[in-house]
């Protein structure tokens, strides 16, 4: 007894091992098969034929040849311009003798699959819409068979639809099955009890029924007849929405924003969203699964992501090439569909910019002076006119001071002009700080933009008539002090804006009745104290 066990248990093992092993079938039908539930073998242990798939979109175990052992109704015929299957050997591939089998293999449970492109014995000797259709045995209650069938829409689609049957060409004696057409008849339109249904039609897969007729010489014959797919042109479709181009600094966070999906196209009266079992997108970005979208019982789907991308790929300068992928597959309830697929792509690209260094980062102008041969600075006389329009009012014929703090990064520093109303002025340095120097300008030639005690008294022609209460008040747009630099090529401009007038002496006292900072303009500040 432990013998037989022992004995029995190898021969598992190895069976078990040569299926473990076998590689009949490729990689990506083995994907196809595994998403929609299709088992690789049957219960007789038969492998799915891939090829029989490939010719007649059937899922179908074993392989013709092999059927010659199971049923005595077995025969090949050779078609030498149509066949889609060698004899002896597999799908035709332009070699071998061409034609069909009459069973393809088995199912499943090991029951016979037949082919609809046999062909048949003989020529009919009229078309179908001239048949005397005969009463088919149980063929009323093949169609109340709901195993047949999961949805009404089928039932009636088969009932409604035009049949399908070989073309004829009496002419050649020819009776082709390949180019099925339509006679204008229907199931109903036959009757019910004198059709037996056989399979329905699926999305992508056509019915088959059985009729009976008597022919011209009282002789019955037996037909088998066809219906379209439901909705044959049905697919899936996949979305990616991106931009082609991203450009970026160093050191900027790299992030891509996609939208992705995919959608049910084409379907019908009769092909329902409620017959789909799934819809997928899968997005990949060059190479790897990012993100997945998936749903049942819809025929749209989508995603919103932003991907963040590894910095340490993009750290130098350059144009880089992304690939971003979406794959999508569908499948419906009717197994016999097979997986519905597509995929869309596109490459962009990511240009890295170098990290742009903006040359000035603060600037700080005031009125620079000395005091006991040591330079100083004090503050532009504010006044109402002063406040929105500019940093305020110094003398023409006086020094302005400028402090400029420069980015930490930026080696040009002495790549810098300075230009007043678009006028170029002369600047020298007077002191040099960690990361700030300060410069001077000398303001030569700049009209006033406030009224002064000159002009005043030009205005009304004579000392006596003049309004004291109008000096210091706004006659031109402040003066602008431009300051240009440059880095890697590129100009950067800086501005201020500030007001001028003549000599204090004849305009302080009426100046400072309106002046807001009294007080500060009395305090100076050394340069060491003042740099940025």
């Amino acid at each position: 007894m432990r013998k037989r066990i022992t004995k029995y248990m190898m021969i598992m093992f190895f069976f078990f091992l040569f299926k473990s092993n076998c590689f009949g079938i490729s990689n990506h039908f083995k994907f196809v098969i595994d998403t929609i539930g299709i088992p690789q073998y049957n219960v007789m242990g038969d492998e799915i034929n891939e090829e029989i798939y490939q010719a007649y979109n059937v899922f179908s175990y074993s392989n013709p040849p092999e059927m010659y052992a199971r049923t005595s109704s077995q025969r090949f015929k050779v078609v030498w311009d149509k066949g889609k299957w060698c004899e002896n050997g597999g799908i035709y591939n332009g070699y071998g003798i061409r034609g069909e089998y009459n069973v393809l293999g088995v199912s499943y449970s090991g029951s016979l699959i037949n082919n609809v492109f046999f062909p048949v014995d003989a020529v009919p000797e009229t078309t179908p819409n001239n048949w005397n259709f005969l009463m088919v045995h149980d063929a009323y209650a093949s169609w109340n068979d709901r195993s047949k069938y999961k949805y009404d829409e089928q039932l009636e689609y088969m009932k409604k639809t035009p049949l399908l049957f070989d073309r004829i060409d009496y002419q050649n004696n020819i009776s082709d099955s390949y180019h099925l057409v339509e006679y204008g008849i229907t199931s109903g339109s036959i009757g019910l009890d004198k059709v037996k249904l056989n399979a329905v039609s699926t999305w992508r897969t056509g019915g088959v029924v059985t009729v009976r007729r008597l022919n011209n010489k009282g002789q019955v014959r037996v037909a088998t007849m066809s219906t379209k797919p439901m909705a044959a042109s049905a697919n899936v479709q996949s979305n990616l929405n991106c931009n082609d181009k991203y450009i970026l600094q160093q050191g900027e966070p790299l992030e891509i924003p996609v939208v992705f999906g995919a959608k049910v196209t084409n379907l019908n009266d009769y092909a329902k969203i409620d017959h789909i079992k799934k819809i997928a997108s899968t997005l990949w970005i060059d190479g790897e699964e990012v993100a997945k979208v998936e749903g049942s019982k819809t025929g749209d789907i989508s995603k919103n992501i932003s991907k963040a991308l590894q910095k340490e790929k993009y750290e130098k300068p350059g144009t880089y090439n992304i690939n971003i992928k979406v794959s999508s597959y569908l499948y419906t309830e009717f197994s016999v569909d097979g997986l519905m697929q597509d995929t869309v792509e596109k490459n962009i690209t990511i240009q890295i910019d170098e990290k742009e260094i903006v040359p000035v980062e603060k600037i700080d102008v005031k009125v620079l002076e000395k005091e006991d041969s040591q330079y100083v600075v004090r503050d532009f006389i504010h006044n109402q006119y002063t406040l929105n329009e500019s940093i305020g009012l110094i003398q023409n014929g006086k020094y302005l001071g400028m402090n400029i703090k420069f980015n930490k990064n930026y080696t040009n520093q002495d790549k810098i002009k300075a230009y007043i109303n678009d006028k170029e002025y002369p600047l020298e340095k007077v002191k040099v700080g960690h990361g700030s120097i300060v410069y001077k300008i000398k303001l030569d030639h700049c009209e006033n933009t406030l009224l002064g005690w000159n002009e005043s008294r030009n205005q009304y022609g004579n000392y006596f008539n003049i309004n004291f209460n109008e000096i210091g008040s706004r006659i031109k747009k402040p003066n602008c002090l431009k300051i240009v630099n440059w880095n890697n090529e590129k100009e950067y401009e800086n501005k201020l804006y500030f007001d001028t007038i003549d000599d204090y002496k004849l305009n302080m006292n009426y100046i400072l009745n309106e002046v807001s900072n009294k007080e500060a303009l009395s305090k100076t500040t050394k340069l060491d104290d003042w740099l940025l």
